[in-house]
């Protein structure tokens, strides 16, 4: 597999976790931990997960501190 780092876009990357859904790397040169691309969602489908979230002022844990 050809893979690059999104951030830096150096090759030297390595495996670095697996989860039951994804695969994870982690950038030899600036450290950036990153999903397997191909398991990622398209942009729609993306978009359409994140249409579905709602903030709510009163949520303690979405509120500014």
């Amino acid at each position: 597999m050809s893979l690059e780092c999104p951030l830096c876009r150096s090759a030297d990357v390595a495996d670095f976790e697996q989860d039951r859904r994804r695969r994870y790397f982690r950038c030899q040169d600036c450290y950036l931990v990153f999903a397997d691309p191909d398991c990622l969602l398209p942009p729609e489908e993306e978009k359409a997960v994140y249409d579905q979230h709602e903030n709510f002022v009163e949520d303690e844990a979405t509120a500014l501190s």
